[in-house]
């Protein structure tokens, strides 16, 4: 194959001022006399606006961004230095600070009308509160090495966390964690009758790994990979059912060859590493901003700052809009429902409307991760618990049920489980590139999974 090159510009102070990648049009950057960047021009895609640009303060902290789209971003500090405003067009996002700490004690978003307020244990966080369009609260105990011992939301009854004597953590809730005495990683996991066993290699890289209910086996993976830790090939076998799957890359290392029980889909790209062809067919068609217009038989458009604005498939087109923070804000779907976020001052989606009525808000414990999910009346219905992976649950906790998720090395979930009778509440599957598909289960459970993320309406 021919490899290709991006070509790099850069003035005399070392500055990068243009990125000209394989096969489009350059990206061009300017700075002060200070060199900060003032500007950023995108590649022309028939806009009459294609630049960012941005304003300092003598202290170099950015004080105006200018959007393609002329939607202006304004920041104010104080004294200090210190952030106190963002002004937005949806209105302004106000912070406060402790006067003897300096810890940020509240953030305000005056569009959502929520108040985040923060109380500290030293430098380390002790509470969360939500206030506004609906109220909640997540609180945290430390132990004597400063990781947490416990969080609790609201006032249920707080989840306990215990770790070995290298801070490994081997208790999570009613979830234990089995750790390899050598070396610490993970032999497996106890939550009722759930089990999971995993091996690894000589490299630490997972091999296998197998999840039972009371001694049947629901779902069992072996991985095979190359010398680079990539994965060759992969055998799974789900609630009795086995499929095999191999895996090629070419010497650039992008995916080019998928065999899955014997059936072969190979891919191409082209000269900027964008996937364009499935089995020689070219399926997908890029802008000089490599932004996707077309894939098979979906078309999309987009802002003139980059967003995604519609996708349209048989007539039928679904549009987003977004702040200027580049936060998804609504969803109208082609049925004319209309699917809004409420973001907070820390830009999580914690609620969700439909048709204009919250459904469902969500505390979070750290910046990304949802902790529970509440009705439209504030009472809590979900709590999500966090033990051996950082990105996903490893538990769920309802009013009448505790479900243990099953995933696979990615985190991706495949099996979601009921840990007091083994009934299986959900089932996901997912293609080579992570694109999942609900196989019809015959239980309706909507708590199984957050919804912060996903466009469906759910009753």
């Amino acid at each position: 194959m021919a490899f290709k090159s991006a070509n790099q510009e850069y003035d005399q102070n070392g500055n990068l001022t243009a990125l000209k990648p394989p096969s489009r049009p350059a990206h061009n950057y300017v700075y002060n006399e200070v060199d900060l960047q003032t500007e950023y021009q995108a590649p022309e895609i028939g806009l009459s606006n294609h630049e960012t640009l941005s304003s300092y303060n003598l202290d170099q902290q950015v004080t105006r961004i200018t959007r393609p789209d002329n939607q202006v971003v304004d920041f104010n500090y104080d004294s200090g230095g210190r952030l106190t405003e963002i002004v937005l067009p949806k209105g302004p996002q106000t912070y406060t600070y402790d006067p003897n700490t300096g810890q940020v004690i509240t953030v305000t978003d005056s569009k959502s009308g929520i108040v985040l307020s923060h109380s500290y244990d030293g430098s380390l966080l002790k509470s969360e509160q939500w206030s506004g369009n609906f109220s909640g609260r997540v609180n945290y105990g430390y132990n004597a090495d400063f990781r947490m011992k416990s969080h609790n939301v609201n006032k249920l009854k707080p989840i306990a966390y215990d770790y070995d004597a290298d801070a490994l953590m081997i208790k999570a809730g009613d979830l234990t964690l089995n750790r390899d005495a050598d070396n610490g990683l993970l032999k497996g996991t106890t939550l009722g009758k759930v089990n999971t066993t995993l091996t690894h290699n000589s490299f630490g890289e997972l091999q296998t790994e197998t999840a039972s209910y009371d001694g049947n086996v629901l779902y069992h993976v072996q991985y095979t990979r190359d010398k680079l830790g990539r994965l060759t090939a992969k055998t799974e076998t789900l609630e009795g059912l086995t499929t095999t799957s191999a895996y090629q890359y070419d010497l650039t290392g992008r995916l080019v060859s998928v065999e899955v029980d014997g059936v072969v889909t190979k891919y191409r790209y082209d000269d900027n590493g964008n996937r364009t062809h499935v089995n020689e067919t070219q399926v997908a068609t890029l802008d000089n901003q490599d932004r996707l217009r077309q894939y098979d038989d979906i078309s999309y458009t987009y802002t003139a700052n980059g967003e995604l604005l519609t996708k349209t498939k048989a007539a039928q087109t679904t549009r987003y809009s977004y702040d200027v923070l580049t936060n998804l804000t609504k969803v109208e779907l082609p049925s004319g429902d209309q699917i809004e976020y409420v973001v907070d001052g820390k830009d999580r989606r914690v609620g969700k409307k439909v048709n204009g009525v919250l459904k469902e808000a969500y505390l979070y414990q750290g910046d990304i991760n949802p902790v529970a999910a509440l009705n439209s009346d504030g009472k809590v219905i979900a709590q999500y618990i966090y033990a051996s992976q950082d990105h996903v649950p490893d538990y769920i906790i309802t009013d009448s049920a505790t479900y243990r998720l099953i995933t696979d090395h990615l985190g991706s979930v495949r099996r979601v489980v009921d840990i007091n009778t083994g009934e299986i509440v959900q089932r996901l599957n997912y293609d080579a590139w992570a694109i999942s598909s609900r196989i019809p289960t015959p239980v309706s459970n909507r708590l199984v999974l957050p919804a912060a993320s996903t466009t469906q309406i759910r009753a």
